[in-house]
C-alpha cells in the first residue's frame, strides 16, 4: 500500500468514526421516557438491479421512532458532513435516493427526518445540527440557507412538538 493510499484509509476511517460518534450522540439526544426507537435496516425501495442507479450506494433508514405520549412515529436518517463542499454546498443522497425516501414516506404515511450534522471534530457536540422534514428537502443538494430554519442546538435533546420534531 501506497502512501497516498495509507492517507486515504486513514481519512475514510476518521470520516467512518466521527459519523459513528455524531450517530451516537444523535441517539443518546431522544430521551428514552418520551421516545422510543427500533432500528429499522431495511432499504428504502431499491432500484432494480442493473439500472443505472443501482450502482449508488443505498443509503438505509436508520431509525423508526416512537413518540411514547402521542404514539407518533417518524423515521430518521442520520447523515454528518465535516463542512460544506467547494460548492458551498452539501449532497443529502443521490436524486434517486431523495426520490425513494418521498416514495416510502408517501406510501407508508410517516414523516421523515434527515438529522444533519455538520463540524466538530471531537465527541459530537459539533458546530451544527440540523433537523430537516423531507417534506421540505425539493433537491439532494442543499445551499447553506436551506438550513438556516431547521437549526438545532446540538447540546438539546429531541422533542416533538405538534406533530414535528425538534
Amino acid at each position: 500500500m501506497g502512501f497516498f493510499d495509507s492517507l486515504i484509509e486513514t481519512f475514510l476511517d476518521d470520516h467512518t468514526r466521527r459519523e459513528k460518534r455524531f450517530e451516537e450522540s444523535v441517539l443518546k439526544k431522544f430521551p428514552r421516557k418520551m421516545f422510543g426507537s427500533v432500528r429499522a435496516d431495511f432499504p428504502v425501495a431499491p432500484a432494480p438491479e442493473g439500472s443505472a442507479s443501482s450502482a449508488i450506494p443505498k443509503k438505509k433508514m436508520e431509525y423508526r421512532v416512537t413518540h411514547r405520549p402521542s404514539g407518533n412515529e417518524f423515521l430518521i436518517e442520520v447523515t454528518y458532513f465535516p463542512r460544506f463542499d467547494p460548492e458551498n454546498a452539501l449532497t443529502l443522497c443521490s436524486a434517486e435516493q431523495l426520490a425513494r425516501y418521498q416514495q416510502y414516506a408517501e406510501e407508508q404515511k410517516i414523516p421523515l427526518y434527515f438529522i444533519v450534522g455538520l463540524g466538530g471534530i471531537d465527541n459530537w457536540g459539533g458546530e451544527d445540527l440540523f433537523v430537516l422534514p423531507l417534506a421540505t428537502v425539493k433537491t439532494p443538494v442543499l445551499q447553506p440557507e436551506a438550513f438556516d430554519t431547521y437549526r438545532k442546538i446540538p447540546q438539546t435533546d429531541f422533542s416533538w412538538e405538534h406533530g414535528h420534531l425538534i
